[in-house]
Parts: C-alpha cells; structure tokens; sequence
C-alpha cells in the first residue's frame, strides 16, 4: 500500500528522529527504521529533520528521500547514486561530490550547490534559486519545468533536454549535443562558451555577437519607435542594453518565452523588429 505524505511524516516518532539526528552529526548515515521501499532503496522518506549535518567520502547509493525536510547536507568528497527525492526541500552542498542516475521531482533545492559532475540525472519541476556551481557537468540529464533564477553560469551542458521556461538563463560554458525544442526562452544569454550539435526549434532566434552591434540597434530602434507599440519599444531597449553591459556570443530570442505583451501581436511585432534587424546588420557588414 502506497503511503501519503502524512502518514510518512508521522511514522517517524520524536525518539526516531532524535536518534537520526544524532548519528548524522557523527557523520554515520546508518540504516532507516523503515528497511528499504518496495523499489529497494533506504527508506528515510518523510523525515522533516530541520537541522544541518555533513558527510564526507562515502558512496550512498538507492536512498529514497522523498518529503524529507533538512535544513542543509554537506556531502564532501561523496558519491550518490539511484536518488529518488520527490518534494524533498533541502539545501545541498555537493563539495568533489558527484550525482549519477538520480531524481528530483517537485524538489526545493534553493540555495545548493553542484558538485563536478551530474550524470543522468532529472530534474523535474524544482526549485532551482540561487544555486552555487564549481564547474559543474550536467550530462545526459532533464532539466523540465524548473523554477530558476540564477542558474550558475559556469555549469557545462552535455546531451542534456531542456523542457519549459528558462528564465534569466545564463549559458558560459560547453554546450554540447543539448536539445532545446520543447524549451523557452525568456531572456537568456550564451557568453564565451561553446556549442556543438545542439539542437533549437524553429521559434528561436539566435541574434549572435551582440555588443557588437548594440549601437547600430540602437539607430534602427529610434527610426522604429513611432511604429512600435510601448511594449515593444521598452523591451527591445531592456535588451540592447543588456547587450551593451554583458557581450553575449549569442542571445536567443523566443516567440513563447514573453509574457511581458498583451497579445501575440505584439510579441511576434517585437521579435520581428530584432530579427530584422539582426539580418540587415549582418548583411551591411557582409555576413550572409
């Protein structure tokens, strides 16, 4: 019989807990009360323990932690394989720690870091606020449905699918083999990195070497501000100026990833104007 959320939480009794607690801070995992979930993994589901521990060179494969409460676990120099973590809310600390073959699903990871490598891991509707990377690897992973909001910069993507809205996405490092068609783009921006072989669907534009041409962007959106709406205007300013303090290799625009425009009309008028003005830059300067 598949137990809910409360009746996880409540099996763990005070004196349960407390004994968890207090062999954590000895920095020995142990064994779950509970024995292993019928998917043979440690079953520490449910736990809501607000406290911080530290565990350092240990391999810890197939635990569940799913609607586990910690305040922050520090793994150093670790290894965590076959993680099933569905609405865990934990800050994880990843130091020299890598993450094979595990999942996140509704998981609040707020404030974690990466460690050097993530191998075929899904990430599947988290909450990925300000997180920490030390030049990290996501490969072969699902990234789809995230709330993100400074996704660190210096993680580099390998076979790694994209799916929702990525928001303030910053991309500045390899890129390689990624697919991004199921995915949108709301300002986001690829700087000195490398990409190889991934994939974009028809509704992204790549505008390409921007601080270059902020300037003469800047020319055709004046010519252009009497036939543009308010929105459009305000935006395309908001970009070009993002060009001229951060120079992005390239910037992807996306039809669906605005919300900031009252109507498609709008929206597809605005990316029109950038595209057509990319391509009439490119052409004065012999580019196609």
């Amino acid at each position: 019989m598949k137990l809910t959320k409360k009746q996880l939480i409540e099996r763990w009794t005070p004196e349960m807990k407390e004994a968890l607690v207090q062999r954590w801070r000895t920095g020995v995992i142990g064994e779950s009360p509970f024995g292993l979930t019928d998917e043979g993994r440690h079953d520490f589901r449910g736990c809501p323990a607000h406290t911080a521990t530290e565990f350092c060179n240990l391999e810890l494969s197939n635990y569940d932690f799913s609607y586990f409460e910690f305040q922050r676990i520090t793994f150093r120099n670790c290894k965590l394989v076959n993680w099933y973590c569905e609405k865990l809310k934990c800050a994880l600390t990843l130091w020299d720690t890598s993450v094979t073959d595990c999942n996140f699903i509704n998981a609040d990871l707020t404030s974690s870091s990466f460690g050097p490598s993530v191998i075929r891991c899904e990430f599947i509707k988290c909450r990925l606020y300000d997180m920490y990377s030390d030049e990290s690897v996501f490969e072969d992973c699902l990234i789809e449905n995230c709330k993100v909001q400074h996704m660190p910069a210096t993680i580099s993507y390998i076979r790694t699918k994209f799916v929702g809205t990525l928001h303030r996405f910053y991309f500045n490092r390899k890129i390689e083999c990624c697919d991004f068609t199921e995915a949108q783009f709301y300002d986001c921006g690829f700087q000195d990195c490398t990409d190889n072989g991934s994939f974009f669907s028809n509704c992204h534009h790549a505008i390409r070497e921007p601080s270059t041409k902020a300037a003469f962007f800047n020319e055709e959106l004046q010519k252009s501000k009497d036939i543009m709406t308010y929105d459009q205007y305000s935006m395309a300013e908001i970009i070009i100026s993002n060009w001229l303090s951060r120079p992005y290799y390239f910037y992807v625009l996306d039809e669906g990833g605005y919300d900031f425009f009252k109507t498609h009309e709008e929206l597809f008028g605005f990316v029109n104007f950038i595209v057509d003005t990319d391509k009439k830059y490119q052409a004065l300067n012999g580019n196609v």
